[in-house]
């Protein structure tokens, strides 16, 4: 592991995480020292707009500092940071993009021990890195159409999907261009233990695909594609991201999502290293991780909190749809970043040469 990227625990067992509310009084209390805007990278969509709701407003009324969303690509972050002319503060950051900025020392350590209202060991190991912070997760999983299984006979996990003969139909996996295709399912579902799945065995991945590839329909590249396929009937079964599936839930899909076997993957907030608003940037990060907060979040999207409080305010009817729910999250794994950040070129290569020769 890179040990710029290493991770390092925290305790701080004088403070009671828990006494955090959405507008708390020790942040209420700096209100005098509000200044210019921050400006955080934002990620669009209706994620950014629940997270202007119950981050970004409540931050401004609770520190007189405003907030300026601001989208920006990974590529235009990281020019702006190597010609010195970034103005951005936070940024709104995934694990791949992680590692790429703290490789070109665009990002500022995380200061865990100036934090005043949260206790970080309340969030989840995964989630305290040196440089980011991690404040939702999303999971790649398997889901089926309902009208085509019912509960009862329902595939259970990846090596029900593999087995075309009990559970017939069309199906759908990822392709390259969504991020990532689907290796660790593929080998999850050959026997290949959960704690066994890194470093990932792309030679035997690729081959247990191969066996799946008659009744793969297509290899989705969008999370919008994947969704439709699955609600069209074009597939009875496939990979997706549980927050489209979710959406699509809610929107009357017949969509079941399986959460054996889904693999964790995170959005985290770090501090640009060039930010000449250094304390204010690190306060947001903070405020924005209280459980509280992370619950109202959790309210609006489908994504799960990793303070492990924020569970304390959500009910189980919203829990049972979160991917870091205690009970899922133990049927889950965790995306090896750095493994993917590593092999990921390597990985498309070898990728193209077999979709050519499994078409």
């Amino acid at each position: 592991m890179n040990a710029r990227y290493s991770r390092r625990v925290i305790l701080k067992g004088g403070i009671a995480a828990g006494a955090a509310a959405l507008a708390t009084p020790t942040l209420l209390g700096r209100a005098s020292m509000a200044s210019a805007p921050l400006y955080v990278r934002t990620l669009g969509g209706a994620y950014e707009d629940a997270v202007r709701e119950v981050v970004f407003k409540p931050f401004t009324e609770a520190t007189g500092i405003a907030v300026e969303p601001v989208p920006a690509t990974t590529s235009k972050l990281l020019a702006m940071h190597q010609s010195g002319s970034s103005e951005i503060d936070v940024i709104d950051i995934g694990g791949m993009e992680a590692l790429q900025f703290i490789e070109g020392g665009a990002l500022a350590p995380i200061d865990y021990g100036a934090w005043q209202e949260i206790d970080p060991s309340t969030l989840d190991d995964e989630a305290r890195t040196e440089y980011h912070v991690g404040h939702t997760y999303y999971s790649a999983v398997l889901a089926y159409n309902t009208r085509i299984f019912n509960p009862e006979d329902a595939p259970k996990g990846w090596a029900d999907f593999w087995n075309a003969e009990q559970f017939p139909g069309p199906r759908m996996l990822a392709d390259i261009a969504s991020g990532y295709i689907d290796l660790e399912q593929a080998l999850l579902a050959d026997g290949v233990a959960p704690a066994g799945v890194y470093p990932i065995d792309v030679k035997r991945a690729l081959d247990v695909m191969a066996r799946i590839r008659p009744h793969i329909r297509k290899f989705w590249d969008t999370g919008a594609l994947s969704a439709q396929m699955l609600t069209d009937q074009e597939v009875v079964m496939g990979s997706i991201w549980n927050t489209r599936a979710q959406v699509a839930i809610d929107a009357g899909a017949p969509i079941a999502i399986v959460w054996n076997g889904g693999l964790l993957r995170m959005q985290s907030w770090s501090v640009a290293a060039a930010s000449k608003k250094q304390e204010q940037a690190q306060r947001f990060i903070e405020f924005a991780l209280a459980p509280e907060r992370q619950a109202a979040l959790a309210a609006l999207i489908p994504n799960g909190p990793t303070n492990k409080k924020a569970y304390e305010f959500i009910s189980e009817e919203r829990a049972s749809i979160l991917p870091s729910n205690p009970v899922f999250a133990k049927q889950q794994i965790h995306q090896d970043i750095e493994w993917w950040s590593a092999n990921r070129p390597a990985v498309a290569k070898e990728w193209s040469r077999w979709l050519l020769e499994n078409r």
